[in-house]
């Protein structure tokens, strides 16, 4: 494929980051707390691949994600598409 990663290795950066750096969870009225997660250009491909597959990761990394991802933001992307 066009980008190929560790298998796991955003997952678990992520969540040691969220732990070394003590992140607070989102609380209750998702206004404070939590990371945003920003894919820039191509390394959007990277994110979009990693929030896509959520679902399959280990239960404890499912729950340290959702109890801090507060966001996701795609900037700088380019797509083009054409007819044939």
């Amino acid at each position: 494929g066009l980008v190929q990663l560790p298998q796991g290795l955003v997952q678990r950066f992520l969540v040691r980051l969220i732990k070394d750096k003590n992140i607070p969870k989102i609380n209750d009225n998702g206004a404070h707390g939590g990371i945003v997660l920003v894919g820039w250009s191509l390394g959007a491909i990277t994110t979009l691949a990693f929030l896509a597959n959520l679902t399959t990761y280990p239960c404890e990394i499912q729950e340290v994600l959702s109890s801090h991802l507060r966001a996701f933001l795609i900037y700088g992307m380019v797509f083009q598409w054409r007819r044939t």
